[in-house]
């Protein structure tokens, strides 16, 4: 990944650095999706707790959820499910009624919204597509280190997958 010194150079504004990078194509531009690069990591320079490193960590997490978006949407219909670390599906559709996840499958809100609480708490995200039992489904996952990721589950054969391994903090001027 490029370092902020480098988009500085170009004169390419924060908002725009906040796209991912791939074979110096943004991954998301405009309703164009390129799935090339598997993996994305950003860096951020500003403070901690600055409202400047909010802003550019919105910039980053909201560009990954525009990704999800527009594969959803490229879909005919599609579902989405999530498994663990180890590639187990688990219940994570929140229901309000009961308080507690029990859904397996969500929508795109659903999707939407626990990515952007994974992402949130420094968790790294990935959501891949497959077709099973003639669906499409994007399925989701999250890990932290030192676990390795993204482990699907054992017979899916995931077509196309997009990683976000969170934010690293650049080099700060004072």
């Amino acid at each position: 990944m490029l370092g902020p010194y480098f988009y500085r150079f170009l004169g390419i504004s924060k908002a725009r650095r906040a796209l991912p990078i791939c074979r110096n194509r943004p991954i998301v531009d405009g309703p164009t999706i390129y799935m090339s690069c598997g993996k994305m990591k950003h860096y951020i320079d500003a403070q901690p707790g600055s409202d400047d490193f909010r802003q550019q960590f919105e910039a980053i997490r909201n560009a990954f959820l525009l990704q999800i978006e527009a594969v959803a949407s490229s879909m005919p219909s599609c579902e989405f499910r999530a498994c663990d670390v180890s590639g187990e599906p688990f219940a994570w559709v929140w229901n309000a009624e009961v308080f507690r996840n029990t859904g397996v499958a969500g929508s795109l809100p659903d999707a939407r919204k626990f990515a952007a609480n994974m992402i949130d708490q420094g968790m790294k995200f990935a959501f891949g597509t497959c077709l099973h039992d003639g669906k499409d489904v994007i399925w989701l996952t999250t890990w932290e280190e030192p676990e390795q990721g993204p482990v699907w589950p054992n017979g899916i054969k995931i077509l196309k997958s997009n990683v976000h391994e969170g934010v690293q903090i650049g080099r700060i001027n004072s």
